[in-house]
């Protein structure tokens, strides 16, 4: 089994990550039990925000599949700590994004909580 994917998201110099837990195509007719399915790979990209004195600005993740899917695809991820902490820079989300058939790209926003 492959590690996560991991992207950096940069926050005023402090770094967390979004990772990928899991990565899942919808189930397969009943009577295509002899058939594969090969999942397309993912890819996000690097977001640097400015994380400003107050409020919250929403850094934007995009997630792309490296190709169409006749099926639905299913992405697990969650933040990480890495020098910017959930709770004073960000907020701390995890969920799972479902990209319909043919769809190849999605977005993910985190909300960068500024400095007070």
């Amino acid at each position: 089994m492959r590690a996560p994917l991991r992207r950096r998201l940069v926050i005023g110099g402090l770094v967390a990550v979004l990772a990928f837990t899991g990565l899942a195509v919808g189930a397969p007719a009943p009577n295509a039990s002899a058939a594969v399915t090969l999942l397309p790979s993912v890819s996000i990209n690097d977001v640097s925000v400015v994380e400003g004195n107050a409020g919250t600005t929403q850094a934007r993740l995009v997630i792309s599949l490296s190709r169409q899917s006749l099926l639905p695809v299913v992405v697990s991820y969650a933040t990480h700590d890495g020098s910017a902490r959930a709770g004073s820079d960000y907020t701390a989300t995890s969920a799972t994004l479902v990209l319909g058939p043919l769809t190849t790209s999605a977005s993910v926003v985190v909300s960068v909580l500024g400095d007070t």
